[in-house]
């Protein structure tokens, strides 16, 4: 299974593109692996995570064929995770020569409105190329190879937003953002189940700014501990491998001061383009 994050930064990207704040500024200058677009990820070539305004960029940048997707699960509804209005042109005329005929988009009742509204502007045929599921927390669905179990986390409370365990091939990946400090029934669920995770990529947007247990987002603090808790549980061990996601300008995410804040854990801040072969 071979897993890319397409984009690890929060809502405004960074640097942010309405921002004047120094660490904008230098994000402005340094470039490279500082530049962060909206978090999204890909599983192989068919499985994506998220659908943000970044998508189209994503595509050109790493020479994507997102005619290859075949699924997209939506962690929520945030303009950040999911702007499907790309999606109505995957078909003609826009489109031709698609290799995958169906598309089918994963998520939850919020996600489904604005699906809705999308899948209503599609013309012709296109609209034929898209179907939804409803996902329910806890039940596992099966998308051709692919087992994923919704988790549910606290990060709006008006909707029911997930993070995802996602199996394949004998590798399991817990992916997630958003989320504030995970839910003490979804560290049961996990114990209970005996899940072990292959990789695991964590929610840092705060980075080292204060944050409650009981926000919609964690930063380093709580990234290190979801995996300490994951160690003790058994859900994990020291092959695991362990990633950040998901950063705010507000943090200044620059890659060498999150490396530094991090590698000490065992952790690794993830970056736009990064791959992982699992």
């Amino acid at each position: 299974m071979k897993f890319k994050f397409l984009g690890t930064g929060a809502a405004e990207g960074f640097p942010a593109m309405y921002c004047g704040c120094a660490y904008c500024e230098a994000a402005r200058k340094s470039g490279g692996k500082d530049w962060r677009t909206r978090s999204q990820a890909m599983i192989d070539e068919d499985f994506l995570i998220d659908y943000p305004s970044d998508s189209f960029i994503h595509a050109m940048q790493y020479r994507l064929r997102m005619d290859s997707v075949k699924y997209i699960f939506v962690t929520h509804s945030h303009l950040d995770h999911f702007a499907p209005e790309d999606a109505t042109m995957r078909g003609l005329a826009f489109a031709h020569n698609i290799r995958e005929p169906l598309v089918t988009v994963y998520g939850n009742e919020a996600v489904k409105k604005v699906y809705d509204r999308a899948h209503e502007i599609m013309i012709g045929k296109i609209k034929d190329g898209y179907t939804y599921r409803l996902l329910k927390a806890y039940e596992p669905v099966q998308a051709g190879e692919y087992t994923v179990i919704p988790l549910p986390v606290r990060h709006d409370p008006n909707e029911n937003c997930y993070i995802f365990v996602i199996r394949k091939g004998g590798r399991t990946i817990l992916y997630g953002n958003d989320t504030g400090m995970l839910y003490e029934e979804v560290f049961e669920y996990l114990k209970e189940q005996k899940i072990y995770f292959d990789m695991v990529s964590l929610d840092c947007t705060m980075v080292e700014n204060p944050v409650s247990d009981e926000g919609s987002h964690m930063g380093v603090d709580g990234v290190v501990r979801v995996k300490a808790r994951l160690l003790e549980n058994k859900n994990a061990d020291g092959r695991t491998k362990f990633f950040a996601n998901h950063f705010s300008h507000n943090g200044n995410p620059t890659q060498e001061r999150l490396e530094k804040l991090l590698l000490p854990h065992g952790i690794m801040p993830a970056y736009d383009g990064l791959e992982v072969e699992l």
